[in-house]
C-alpha cells in the first residue's frame, strides 16, 4: 500500500494542550512544529536541519517526511529476528539540576503490533545520511519509552530530572514491537514540546547576632541561615573570611558545612582582624543557592592629633597621636597598627616633618621660613596623619595657624630682640617621677608657663623670669603632659611623661 494512502487513514489530530508550569516555576518552552515544515530529502535529517531554531540530525536509519498531517515518519520492524528502526537527534541544552517535561504528539501505524517511542538524553553526535530505510537498533537502558497503541495522535509526556551532568541532545527512536512473521510499523510525529519546569529556587537569608565589634574584641558571633519557605535543604555552607575567625578553638576553615536541622555556626573573631564579609550557601536540589552576604565592621578607639595651635614660620612644633580617653596609642591599645602613621599637610611643598622617636606616633612639624608672604596676617595649615588599626583606615587632622613674627605693644623691642635668636627649652629628666627642671637657652622675663593634660585640662599656670625653673607634678596621675612657654610672640610646646 502506498505510504500516503496509509497516512490518509490517520484520524485528525487532537487539540494540542500546552504543558503548564507549576506555580513555583519559571517555565521556558521550546516547540518544534513539524507540520509547519517540509522537505524533499529522502532522508529528512540526512544533513543538519534547523526547525524552529532547533538543529536535527539523523543518526540511525532514514527518517522521512510524509505530508503536513503526517510529517516525520520513523519506520521499524524485525529483520531476521533482529529489530531494525529509525532514530534522529535534536540539539537542546538540558541544564544540570534542572527539570524538564518533553511532550511528543505522535501516532502509529502498528499492524497489530506495539512499536515503542523511545527518548534518551544524549550528546549531539553521530549521523546517518543514507536513504536505505531502517537500520539495526536497540533500546538504551537509560531511555524512557511510550508504547504507541493507536493511529490517533496523542500527547506522550516524558519527565526528566537532570543531575549534576547536563546533556546536549535528545535522541528520538522508533523501536518495533516483536512480530513473526515481521510486520511493518511506523511512528509518526507532528510536534515536540520541551518545557523547563525547574522550580524557582527558594530564598535563604543570612543574619548575624552582631555586625559591629570593637577593635580587639573577641565576643562570639553567631551566623544563621533562615529558610522562610521550609525548603528541603541537604546542607548549609558558610565561608568565613581568611584569618578573621576562630571555630571550635582553631582557625576557621575556608568552608564550614553543617547538616539541617542545624542552621547556624558560632565563631570567635581574631582579636585584631579587620572588617570582613561572611557568605553562605544552602544546598537545595544539588544546587548551591547563595544567601545575602553579611558585613561585619570594626570600630577603633577615638584618636586625635595633639600639638600647638599656633606656630611661627620655621618654628618646630611637637605633634602626637593619642586616644581621646586613653594613654598614648603606642602603649596600651590591644592591637598594633597595620603600618606606622603617615604624616602630611595641606601645604606639602612648604612644610616639613621629622621624627626622633622611631615610632612615628609623634613628630616635629615646621614650615619654611618664608612660608608667609610679606604683609600676611597668617595662614592655616592642616596637619594630617593617616593611620590603620584593625584594618580600618582613618585620617586624623589638626589645623595649625602660622602667624607672622609681629609684636605690638610697649614690650615689642625687648621681645623682638629675643626673637632674633632661637629660643629653645628642655625638660630634665623626661620621663620623670613628677619633679623636673625646665631650662631655656636665653633668659626670658614674665614668660607664661602652662602645664596641661592630654585632655586639655590645665594643671598649672605661672609666669617665670630667667633661664631655669623647677616644677612638681608629684600629685598628678601618671601620663603625658604638655608644657607650653609663651614669651612675646614666641610659643614653645614640649611633652613630658610622668611615670
Amino acid at each position: 500500500m502506498h505510504m500516503k494512502t496509509i497516512f490518509g487513514r490517520l484520524l485528525k489530530p487532537l487539540i494540542y494542550v500546552a504543558v503548564m508550569s507549576p506555580s513555583l516555576c519559571v517555565a521556558q518552552t521550546t516547540t518544534i512544529d513539524y507540520q509547519a515544515w517540509s522537505t524533499s530529502q529522502c532522508n529528512a535529517f540526512g544533513s543538519p536541519t534547523t526547525i524552529n531554531s532547533v538543529v536535527h540530525q539523523s543518526t540511525i536509519g532514514q527518517p522521512t517526511y510524509g505530508s503536513a498531517n503526517s510529517p516525520i515518519t520513523l519506520f521499524c520492524t524485525y529483520q531476521n529476528s533482529a529489530p531494525i528502526g529509525t532514530q534522529y537527534k535534536i540539539q537542546y541544552n538540558f541544564l544540570p539540576n534542572h527539570q524538564y517535561t518533553v511532550t511528543v504528539n505522535a501516532a502509529g501505524i502498528t499492524n497489530n503490533q506495539v512499536p515503542t517511542l523511545n527518548l534518551e538524553l544524549a550528546s549531539f553526535n553521530g549521523s546517518s545520511a543514507l536513504c536505505n530505510g531502517a537500520a539495526s537498533i536497540s533500546t538504551a537502558t537509560s531511555a524512557t519509552n511510550a508504547p504507541i497503541l493507536t493511529n490517533t495522535f496523542l500527547n506522550h509526556q516524558f519527565n526528566y530530572s537532570i543531575g549534576n551532568q547536563g546533556y546536549g541532545a535528545l535522541a528520538i527512536s522508533a523501536i518495533p514491537g516483536f512480530s513473526d512473521p515481521a510486520a511493518s510499523q511506523w511512528i509518526i510525529i507532528r510536534k515536540i514540546t520541551i518545557t523547563d519546569v525547574t522550580p524557582q529556587a527558594p530564598t535563604f537569608t543570612l543574619s548575624a547576632s552582631a555586625t559591629t565589634r570593637s577593635c580587639g574584641s573577641q565576643n562570639a558571633v553567631t551566623f544563621t541561615v533562615q529558610n522562610p519557605t521550609n525548603a528541603t535543604v541537604s546542607k548549609y555552607k558558610f565561608y568565613p573570611a581568611s584569618n578573621a575567625w576562630m571555630y571550635n578553638g582553631a582557625a576557621a576553615p575556608s568552608v564550614i558545612e553543617i547538616t539541617p536541622p542545624a542552621n547556624s555556626i558560632t565563631l570567635t573573631p581574631v582579636s585584631c582582624a579587620g572588617p570582613n564579609t561572611m557568605s553562605a550557601h544552602a544546598v537545595w536540589q544539588n544546587q548551591n543557592i547563595a544567601t545575602n552576604n553579611v558585613a561585619t565592621t570594626v570600630t577603633t578607639p577615638d584618636m586625635m592629633i595633639y600639638g600647638p595651635n599656633t606656630l611661627l614660620p620655621n618654628e618646630a612644633g611637637f605633634f602626637d597621636i593619642q586616644g581621646v580617653t586613653s594613654t598614648p596609642i603606642n602603649y596600651n591599645w590591644p592591637c598594633s597598627f597595620a603600618s606606622l602613621p603617615q604624616w602630611s599637610s595641606s601645604h606639602s611643598s612648604q612644610t616639613h616633618f621629622y621624627n626622633t622617636s622611631g615610632t612615628m606616633f609623634n613628630t616635629y612639624f615646621y614650615t619654611n621660613f618664608n612660608f608667609l608672604p610679606p604683609g600676611s596676617f597668617g595662614q592655616t595649615v592642616t596637619v594630617k596623619a593617616d593611620v590603620n588599626l584593625c584594618g580600618v583606615n582613618k585620617q586624623l587632622t589638626k589645623d595649625v595657624f602660622i602667624r607672622p613674627q609681629l609684636v605690638i605693644g610697649p614690650f615689642a623691642a625687648k621681645a623682638n630682640a629675643v626673637q632674633t635668636e632661637a629660643l629653645t627649652m628642655s625638660l630634665i629628666p623626661n620621663p620623670s617621677n613628677g619633679i623636673f627642671k625646665m631650662q631655656c637657652n636665653n633668659p626670658v622675663q614674665d614668660a607664661a608657663i602652662t602645664i596641661s593634660s592630654v585632655a586639655g585640662k590645665v594643671i598649672q599656670k605661672t609666669k617665670v623670669t630667667g633661664t631655669e625653673w623647677a616644677f612638681d607634678l608629684s600629685d598628678a596621675p601618671a601620663g603625658v603632659y604638655f608644657i607650653q612657654l609663651i614669651y612675646g610672640q614666641k610659643s614653645i610646646i614640649e611633652r613630658i611623661v610622668k611615670q
